[in-house]
C-alpha cells in the first residue's frame, strides 16, 4: 500500500469481479487427446499471463487496492482453462452452477445422441477445480426446470455480479469468434455497460498457439471502476480487518459528525435567542419613549428600530445560509459513514468465531453467505461495491471454518445482533425511540413557550391604544415588533421542522421496533434451518431498509 497523504486517496482493498465465459469446444477439428492436452496447457499459460497483466491495463484505471475475484459457471472447456488460469494467477473464484453439483456433473444433452456433458476424466477434473482453496463459493443460481433457461439465468447472474466481463474463444474461420453462448454473453455485457476483455486464440501453420486480447468498452463509455465510499477511514483497509474496522471506526466518525450537526443546530438556536433578546429590548425601549419623545427627535425612533431590524434580517439570512452550507458536507459524510457501518454490521453478524475465544481451536461459522439481502436493496453505487467486497471477505474467512449448527448460530444471532442491551438492535431502537419521544415533548413545550412569549409581547405593546400614539411612534413600534417577531418566527419555524422530523422518526422507530420483536419471536420459534434463514434474511432486510430510509432522509434534508 502507498503512503497516505492529503493529495492521494487511500487504496483500500476493493473487489473487482470478473465474469468469465468460455467456448465449450476450444479446439474443434483436433481429435488427438495428446495434442488437445498440449494446446490446453499452452493456452492456460498464456491466459494466466494475460490475467496477471490485466490489473495494470491503462484503460481500466484500477488502483493498487483493487483485487480480482472471478465469477463463472464452471465447465470443461474454456471455463475450465479460465479456472486453471485464475488459480495460477491468484484470483479467487465464486462458482455459480445451473443446478446442484451432482446433477450438473451427470447432465446430458437434451438432443440425440444425448451425450454426457462431462466425460469421466472431465468430471474428475471439474471436481478437483471445485475443491481448490481458491474457490470461495459454490452455489446454485437457477431453479428453472428447462436446461436452456437454467444456463441463461446462471449466465445472467454471473454478469450481474461482474464489474468486467471476460470471454475466451477460438478464432473462427471468418476472423470472428464462433457464434454461440459466449458471444451472447459478450453482447449482454456491453449492453449492460460493462467493459469486455476478449481473449481470442488461434493455431498457425507451424502449430504455434497465439492469444489476442482486446478490451472493448460500451458505446457510451460511462463505465467507472468499482469505488468504495470515500469516507472510509485510513490507514488502508485490508480484507482481514475491513468489516470490524468499518463497523467500529465508521460508527465513531458518524457519531462525531452527528454531534457536529447538533452543535451547528444549537448555535443557530442561540443566535436566534440573542436576536429575540435584542428585538425585545428594542420593543421595550420604543414602548417607553414613543409618546415622550416629540418633535423632530421622534423621527429618530423609527430610524433606531430600523437599525436593529435591518441587521437582524441580514443576520438571519446569512445565519441560515451559512449553517446550511456548513452542515451539508458534514451531513453527507455522516450519512455515508453510518450506512457503511450498518452494512459492515450486517456482514459481521455472520462472521466466523473461535471457540470460547481460543485461537487454537478451529473457527466456527454458519453457512457461507453472499448477503443477497444487501444487493436486493437500492444501495448507492459505492455502498454496493463495499457490500461486494465485504461479501468476498466473509466468504474467504468462512472457507475451511467448522460448520456451526443452525440452532447455535440462531442463539448467537439473537443474543448479539438482536439483543435487548444497548449493543443489540432491539435495545438500541428501544433507547432511540425513548430519546425521540423525549425530544418530541421538549420541542412541543418550546413551541408553546414561543407562542406564549410572542402573544404576551404583542399584548403588552397594545396596552396603549394605537390612536393615542403619534405617527412616528407607531412606525417605530411596528418596526421594533418586527425586529422581535422575525427571530421568534424563525425559531418557531426551526422548532416546527424539528418536531415534524422527530414525529416521523418516532413513527419509523416504533414500527421497526414492533417488527423486530415479531421477527425475534419468529426466529425463536424456527423449527428448521430454512425457517431460520428466511426469518434472518427478513430481519436484515428490515434493518437495512430502515437505514436506507434514514440515509435518504438525512442526506437530502435541507
Amino acid at each position: 500500500m502507498t503512503a497516505i497523504d492529503d493529495r492521494k486517496s487511500v487504496a483500500h482493498a476493493c473487489a473487482a469481479h470478473i465474469g468469465f465465459a468460455g467456448a465449450r469446444d476450444l479446439f474443434p477439428g483436433i481429435g488427438d487427446p495428446q495434442r488437445r492436452a498440449k494446446f490446453g496447457e499452452e493456452l492456460t499459460r498464456q491466459v494466466t499471463d494475460k490475467l496477471k497483466q490485466l490489473h495494470a491495463h491503462p484503460r481500466l484505471s484500477l488502483h493498487e487496492g483493487h483485487f480480482f475475484v472471478g465469477v463463472m459457471q464452471i465447465g470443461s472447456g474454456g471455463e475450465g482453462i479460465l479456472a486453471d488460469a485464475c488459480d495460477s494467477s491468484g484470483i479467487a473464484l465464486r462458482v455459480l452452477l445451473p443446478q446442484a453439483r451432482d446433477e450438473f456433473l451427470a447432465a446430458r444433452s437434451p438432443r440425440a445422441p444425448f451425450d454426457e456433458d462431462f466425460s469421466p476424466a472431465q468430471r474428475e477434473k471439474t471436481l478437483q477445480r471445485l475443491q481448490r482453496a481458491s474457490v470461495l463459493q459454490e452455489r446454485v443460481a437457477s431453479v428453472a426446470s428447462e436446461r436452456s433457461t437454467r444456463f441463461a439465468e446462471t449466465a445472467a447472474e454471473v454478469l450481474r455480479l461482474a464489474d468486467i466481463a471476460l470471454i475466451l474463444q477460438p478464432k473462427h474461420r471468418d476472423g470472428l469468434g464462433k457464434p454461440g453462448r459466449t458471444n451472447e454473453f459478450a453482447e449482454h455485457a456491453l449492453r449492460s455497460g460493462k467493459p469486455l476483455y476478449a481473449l481470442t486464440f488461434w493455431i498457425d501453420e507451424t502449430q504455434k498457439l497465439h492469444v489476442y486480447d482486446e478490451l472493448r468498452y460500451p458505446r457510451d463509455l460511462t463505465w467507472q471502476p468499482p469505488r468504495l465510499p470515500a469516507v472510509l477511514p485510513a490507514p488502508a483497509l485490508t480484507l482481514d480487518d475491513m468489516a470490524q474496522r468499518i463497523a467500529t471506526e465508521c460508527s465513531a466518525l458518524a457519531h462525531a459528525c452527528s454531534r457536529q450537526c447538533t452543535r451547528a443546530s444549537e448555535a443557530v438556536v442561540r443566535r436566534l435567542i440573542a436576536l429575540i433578546a435584542i428585538g425585545t429590548v428594542s420593543l421595550a425601549l420604543v414602548s417607553v419613549f414613543r409618546n415622550t419623545v416629540t418633535g423632530s427627535a421622534a423621527l429618530l425612533l423609527p430610524l433606531a428600530a430600523a437599525l436593529l431590524l435591518v441587521p437582524g434580517v441580514i443576520a438571519l439570512r446569512r445565519m441560515f445560509s451559512a449553517s446550511a452550507s456548513a452542515t451539508a458536507a458534514v451531513r453527507q459524510r455522516w450519512t455515508a459513514l453510518h450506512l457503511a457501518a450498518e452494512i459492515a454490521r450486517s456482514t459481521l453478524a455472520f462472521a466466523p468465531q473461535t471457540v470460547n475465544g481460543d485461537a487454537a481451536h478451529p473457527a466456527t461459522a454458519p453457512q457461507p453467505h453472499d448477503f443477497g439481502f444487501l444487493f436486493a436493496a437500492p444501495l448507492p453505487d459505492d455502498a454496493r461495491v463495499l457490500a461486494q467486497t465485504l461479501a468476498v471477505a466473509h466468504l474467504r474467512r468462512s472457507r475451511g471454518a467448522r460448520r456451526l449448527p443452525w440452532q447455535e448460530f440462531r442463539d448467537r444471532y439473537l443474543r448479539e445482533r438482536l439483543g435487548q442491551d444497548a449493543t443489540g438492535e432491539l435495545g438500541a431502537y428501544r433507547d432511540k425511540l425513548a430519546r425521540v419521544r423525549q425530544h418530541v415533548g421538549v420541542v412541543g413545550w418550546q413551541l408553546a413557550a414561543l407562542g406564549l412569549f410572542a402573544a404576551s409581547a404583542v399584548a403588552a405593546v397594545l396596552i396603549v391604544p394605537v390612536p393615542a400614539i403619534h405617527g412616528a411612534g407607531r412606525i417605530a413600534t411596528a418596526v421594533a415588533a418586527l425586529a422581535m417577531l422575525l427571530p421568534v418566527s424563525a425559531l418557531a419555524f426551526h422548532a416546527q421542522r424539528c418536531l415534524f422530523k422527530h414525529r416521523l422518526r418516532e413513527l419509523a422507530c416504533a414500527d421497526l421496533l414492533g417488527r423486530l420483536q415479531q421477527l425475534s419471536q419468529r426466529l425463536q420459534r424456527a423449527t428448521g434451518e430454512a425457517d431460520f434463514v428466511a426469518a434472518q434474511a427478513e430481519t436484515e432486510t428490515r434493518l437495512l431498509a430502515a437505514t436506507l430510509d434514514w440515509y435518504r432522509w438525512r442526506r437530502f434534508d435541507s
